[in-house]
């Protein structure tokens, strides 16, 4: 009986190794045929082959050296995804793994096949370089999508950076849209971008990032729409924003990093958020003054003027050099005219905040309605300025 076990032991050993010189002869075979493949310049066959033999370097390095276009099947072949299951080919402490999976992921961005790209980088775990190579594809639900998953400090900013690129102001009455529903819809998808990219700046605690974007939101609302109100609003939020991020640059000061260059921050960071101060307070006062005027139109006349006097210092003055929108003395003007020849009827005193508007070089077309500018001409019988 024992004799009997060891000849079927004998056997077993027999036919392993004939299995085994089957599967080196096949792999020899399939790599000759690599060779031939790659010698006549049929580089994606000769890759695919040399995974078939087992030999994924030397694939990987062929498909590297040659610009092989890969798609996903090819990238899973070569980075090994067949082995997922096997948790330690699967796992991250194979360093060859990761390595494999980075040269597939560059030569994927380099091929132009950003989402790709983008998959391998992640599973890698480099969620940056992700998202570098997503925002390529353009496709914000794509990047939206990505940076809420990744939870990476610089994928929320650069999700939220690229979020701005596009139009992401909320959509206004007499927008094109042809109903209520459509109107609504591209309203929704707007306001969506711009909530994202607060969402984003928040989560990575970028104060000044978000103080920028509240600062371009006050910007849109005064130059697209003279809504000043909307405008006080954003430029309210920019000041939260940048008194958070000047804390936060504070802080870094008093714990040791007080170098050169962090002097010079903290410096900048002061002097934007007195700028945005400055902005808040000239917008608060153009906002009182306008609704003053139905009940003291006396008083605030004289707000207004002293009002268009300090920003016309401040436009000259290197103190409002920074961007953050504040008010246009050409609106604080164009406020005077329209009250007093639209509701006091008063063509004469409109007239002669026009004659002031020219002394001071304020261009009056962008401020004022053409119709307005010919009725107050006719009225009072004199020219307009132009």
């Amino acid at each position: 009986g024992d004799g009997g076990d060891g000849g079927d032991g004998g056997e077993e050993s027999r036919d392993g190794a004939d299995g085994a010189e089957a599967s080196s002869e096949r792999s020899r075979l399939l790599r000759r045929c690599a060779t031939w493949f790659t010698e006549r310049g049929r580089f994606e066959h000769a890759v695919l082959l040399e995974i078939r033999a087992g030999d994924r370097d030397a694939a990987l390095r062929l498909a590297l050296e040659k610009d092989v276009a890969v798609d996903e099947k090819m990238a899973d072949a070569l980075v090994g995804a067949e082995d997922e299951e096997n948790a330690k080919d699967a796992s991250f402490g194979s360093s060859r793994k990761k390595a494999a999976l980075l040269d597939v992921a560059r030569l994927c961005k380099r091929q132009g096949n950003y989402s790709l790209s983008c998959k391998l980088y992640a599973k890698a775990g480099e969620r940056s370089k992700a998202m570098k190579a997503l925002l390529k594809t353009g496709d914000a639900e794509k990047v939206i999508f990505f940076a809420g998953v990744s939870r990476d400090r610089d994928a929320y900013v650069m999700a939220a950076n690229f979020l701005q690129t596009l139009d992401w102001r909320a959509e206004r009455d007499g927008s094109g849209a042809t109903n209520d529903d459509e109107k609504k819809k591209k309203t929704d998808g707007k306001t969506d971008v711009a909530k994202h990219i607060v969402l984003f700046y928040q989560k990575a605690k970028a104060y000044g990032h978000l103080a920028g974007f509240y600062e371009s939101c006050a910007a849109s609302e005064i130059d697209e729409f003279r809504d000043y109100d909307a405008a006080l609003v954003a430029l309210r939020e920019a000041r939260r924003c940048r008194a958070k991020a000047l804390l936060k640059t504070e802080t870094k000061a008093e714990q040791g990093e007080n170098s050169a260059a962090q002097k010079e921050r903290l410096a900048a960071e002061k002097a934007h958020l007195s700028c945005v101060d400055a902005a808040v307070d000239a917008v608060t006062r153009f906002c009182d003054a306008r609704v003053l005027l139905s009940s003291d139109p006396e008083r605030a006349r004289v707000a207004i003027t002293d009002l268009a006097d300090d920003m016309a210092k401040e436009t000259n003055s290197s103190v409002m050099s920074s961007s953050v929108a504040t008010v246009r003395a050409g609106d604080a003007y164009a406020m005077l005219v329209e009250h007093f020849f639209g509701v006091a009827h008063d063509a004469k005193t409109a007239h002669g905040y026009l004659v002031e508007m020219k002394k001071r070089g304020i261009q009056i077309g962008p401020y004022i309605d053409a119709d307005m500018l010919r009725e107050i001409s006719r009225e009072c019988g004199k020219e307009t300025p132009e």
